[in-house]
């Protein structure tokens, strides 16, 4: 007799699968759901204790001797203080005490409802990890409870072991459910000392570079001998700062719609944030399982698929999967990115756009620079074109804010000998403009503003507030601010401006944009929000994968006017 609740059957699951099997219940209305399908499951050992602050007492001791995790579970409200002083005991000894602690919905609390208090307050040292497990409404609800209750469940055995805390809300005391459980999906966690690691096998594998450090010699080398090895193909872009073996950049072929016969078998990723878009909605709608590789060992689950989690250094995850292998597996699946990469198409003519400046700049950027991107539109479109591989890429996706983008290049190119180059947009620079006024700024500084106005990522076609046209440069886009021009505040700190609003006014100004100065410098490009936006338009059409079916289709949507649009989806909807 298994409770029809999603949360708990999911929480059935992982007990099994990280063989809980211990249990310490305690009387009460709230947990009866979970009691009721455990007491009579073959798999579990439950032990009654009504007093809850004997109860974890009680687990701390049973334990020690089993040698194995012991969860204990109660009902809501002052049921669970009474946990506290024996999980105490617990996470000074390390004992694998697991605390399950069922609630209201949390509309509930706080509400003067009764027995419904505030929960998710426990002592810092009386548990490592502490969850709050939402009554599942859809499939979001259903990623997040396997995370938060994989990341709850693992931390029992983990670095040492300790105890952890669940707090579980149920809606209904009882609903009874079919007795056959689902399995859950377990995340499973590697260390440098476990004896046994999973094998790769044959299987297509898509290595994902998130943002990175350049990588050292070790780093390179451990990263190309594993991609030697496997069937695999590494997925990339600037702030990825790997170009190595097997590296492929793809996202305009994924922007245009290509992935289906690129589909991995399995996902592996290192590295933070990749600012990447057109992957990450692929990899969100695929279903194929991840491996996070991380020294942190996060349950980094951004794909919602993720089954393994290695805590290592990269280094060591590459050297030692690269013994693993037996023999090579080829190339295939690498040769097939490269192809689809190889179709890649790019307009002869851009308008005056940040297109065209990082189309005419890019292969101006001296070897050896470094780069730094401000979040959204600058990295989006320096990404459709190549840099040369010796040039090391930045930028503050981390955080994916506007806010700091120019302080954190000056920041590095204070401490650099290199050049330092910036592209960033105008909401962004005056957003941070007073850093410009930052003392002993080097000569090292090229900065390039492309200034349209406004917030142009809202005025993307493919942004669902360009829907509103020019009504949403009042306040989403925020059109009209600072001014006309950065030039009087850029002069007044001792940089040297460039001023360009014609193409031929950017042809002559790059070189010296690129050239040694007695000056930091910055170039104004001076765009509109139309002409970014359809110059990245452009470059869709001309890489589109669509069928000629599905092209017709675009065409007559996008004929059809807004009004029309949204008669049509009424009529529909009835």
């Amino acid at each position: 007799m298994i409770a029809a609740h999603k949360n708990v059957r999911i929480l059935l699951s992982l007990l099994k699968q990280y063989n809980i099997k211990y249990l310490v219940l305690s009387p009460g209305s709230r947990n009866m759901s979970i009691v009721k399908s455990v007491e009579d499951d073959p798999f579990f050992t439950c032990h009654s204790v009504v007093d809850e602050r004997s109860a974890a007492y009680f687990a701390v001791g049973l334990s020690l001797e089993v040698r194995a995790p012991v969860a204990i579970c109660c009902t809501s409200a002052q049921a669970t203080r009474n946990y506290f002083p024996g999980m105490t005991e617990a996470y000074y000894r390390k004992a694998p005490v697991l605390a399950i602690t069922t609630d209201y919905d949390e509309s509930f609390i706080d509400q003067l409802n009764m027995q419904a208090l505030q929960q998710m307050n426990m002592p810092t040292d009386a548990a490592k990890v502490s969850v709050d497990i939402p009554i599942i409404k859809d499939d979001k609800d259903v990623n997040l409870v396997t995370r938060r209750l994989n990341e709850a469940l693992g931390s029992l055995t983990d670095n040492g072991g300790g105890p952890a805390h669940v707090n579980l809300r149920i809606d209904e005391h009882w609903e009874q459910g079919s007795d056959q459980l689902e399995i859950a999906r377990k995340i499973t966690r590697y260390m440098p000392l476990d004896v046994e690691w999973p094998s790769l096998g044959d299987r297509r594998v898509l290595l994902l570079v998130g943002q990175h450090h350049p990588f050292s010699a070790g780093e390179l080398a451990a990263v190309e001998s594993f991609a030697k090895k496997y069937n695999v193909a590494i997925y990339v872009n600037h702030i990825s700062n790997y170009n190595g073996l097997k590296s492929a950049h793809g996202n305009i072929r994924l922007s245009a719609g290509a992935f289906g016969d690129l589909c991995p078998d399995l996902v592996i990723t290192i590295g933070g944030h990749l600012g990447d878009y057109a992957i990450d909605h692929k990899l969100k709608c695929a279903g194929i399982e991840h491996w996070r590789v991380s020294a942190d060992g996060k349950y980094s689950d951004t794909y919602n698929t993720v089954t393994k989690v290695f805590e290592c250094p990269e280094e060591y995850f590459f050297e030692r999967m690269e013994s693993l292998a037996s023999k090579e597996q080829g190339d295939s699946y690498y040769v097939q990115w490269i192809d689809e990469i190889e179709k890649t198409s790019m307009p002869s003519d851009f308008a005056l756009s940040h297109a065209l400046v990082a189309q005419k700049l890019s292969p101006l950027i001296p070897d050896n620079s470094n780069m730094h991107f401000a979040i959204l539109n600058s990295l989006r479109f320096w990404e459709l074109f190549t840099l040369s591989h010796s040039i090391k890429c930045y930028s503050n996706v981390a955080g994916f804010g506007i806010d700091g983008c120019l302080s954190t290049f000056l920041g590095q190119s204070i401490a650099s000998e290199e050049l330092n180059f910036l592209i960033i947009g105008d909401l962004s620079f005056f957003y941070d403009m007073n850093s410009i006024g930052i003392r002993n700024l080097g000569n090292n500084i090229r900065i390039v503003l492309v200034n349209n106005h406004g917030g142009c990522e809202f005025r993307l076609k493919t942004h669902a507030a360009d829907d509103f046209g020019e009504a949403s440069n009042r306040h989403i886009a925020a059109a009209g601010h600072f001014g006309d021009s950065a030039e009087g505040w850029v002069r007044n700190n001792g940089f040297k401006y460039l001023s360009v609003r014609t193409k031929e006014e950017l042809g002559a100004n790059l070189s010296a944009f690129v050239s040694d100065s007695d000056q930091p410098i910055l170039m104004e490009v001076f765009t509109t929000m139309d002409d970014d936006a359809d110059a990245l338009v452009s470059i869709a059409k001309s890489n589109d994968q669509s069928s000629q079916g599905q092209k017709m289709m675009k065409s007559i949507k996008s004929s059809i006017p807004k009004g029309l649009k949204a008669s049509l989806k009424g009529v529909i909807k009835r």
